[in-house]
C-alpha cells in the first residue's frame, strides 16, 4: 500500500473510531484543509487532516488493541453513573446541562471532547473517578 493510500485508510479508520456520520466527517475535513473529500487533497493535507483528528481523540494503535468505550457498554455506564450523580444532588448543574457538564469533565479527564470517543481504558478511568464521586459524602 502506498504512503497515500495508507494516510486515507487511516483517515477513515478515525472517522469510524469516532463516530463521525458523513456530514460530521466532511466538515472535520473542510475544517481542516479546505477539501471535503480525501482523494482532492495533497500528501500534506492528508496528514494535517489526520493530526486534526489527533485533536479530536483519535489515537492510532496496533492492529487489534482498540477497544473504544462505546462498543463494551463503558460509555452507557458513564451517562447512567453521571445520571445517578445528577439525581443525588452531587452535580452543579441544571438538567439541561448533564450533557455540556458531562463533556467537559471528560476533557479534564481524559483530553478528548465526547465521551464517545474514548478508549475502553480511558472509559474506566471516567467510571472510577464517578464511582468515587457517587460514594463520596455530602457536606
Amino acid at each position: 500500500m502506498s504512503a497515500r493510500n495508507t494516510l486515507i485508510a487511516k483517515i477513515h479508520i478515525a472517522k469510524k473510531d469516532l463516530g463521525l456520520d458523513d456530514d460530521t466527517y466532511r466538515g472535520a475535513l473542510e475544517m481542516a484543509t479546505g477539501k471535503s473529500s480525501c482523494s482532492k487533497m495533497t500528501d500534506r493535507q492528508l496528514q494535517d487532516t489526520l493530526a486534526h483528528f489527533k485533536t479530536k481523540g483519535f489515537q492510532p494503535k496496533k492492529a487489534g488493541t482498540f477497544k473504544p468505550a462505546s462498543k463494551n457498554g463503558d460509555v452507557r455506564l458513564i451517562y447512567a453513573l453521571w445520571w445517578d450523580l445528577h439525581h443525588a444532588g452531587k452535580l452543579d448543574c441544571s438538567k439541561s446541562q448533564l450533557r455540556p457538564a458531562l463533556q467537559k469533565f471528560v476533557v479534564r479527564m481524559t483530553g478528548i471532547e465526547n465521551p464517545e470517543w474514548i478508549s475502553g481504558e480511558e472509559a474506566q478511568k471516567v467510571i472510577e473517578a464517578l464511582k468515587a464521586m457517587k460514594n463520596r459524602k455530602n457536606k
